[in-house]
């Protein structure tokens, strides 16, 4: 029975493919810890930010329609004691109403 005798050209290059396989096994487990960490951090913006559209939408109150003082235009109002349609309106009437 004979023994294969290992050479140092043989044990160095054995070295060499152990770390070659070593770094590269490393490099994949930082690369899969770093993409869980992003992953988890998109989805917590994603889970954030939907929870605060949902908390939004919650919030709004929705009033039936009305119709403007000055105009006479149906408009929504985004207030509960909204009279004009907007600024200009509500601004003509003002000025209408101190020239009376």
């Amino acid at each position: 029975m004979s023994a294969h005798a290992f050479t140092a050209r043989d044990l160095d290059y054995e070295l060499r493919k152990y770390l070659r396989r070593e770094v590269s096994r490393r490099r994949h487990e930082i690369l899969d810890a770093e993409d869980a960490t992003r992953a988890k951090h998109d989805r917590t913006i994603f889970e954030l930010a939907e929870q605060d559209e949902l908390r939004k939408l919650g919030r709004r109150v929705h009033h039936p329609p009305r119709t403007c003082k000055t105009c006479r235009r149906s408009f929504t109002p985004k207030r509960s004691d909204a009279r004009f349609c907007g600024a200009a309106c509500k601004q003509r009437n003002f000025r209408g109403r101190r020239a009376a």
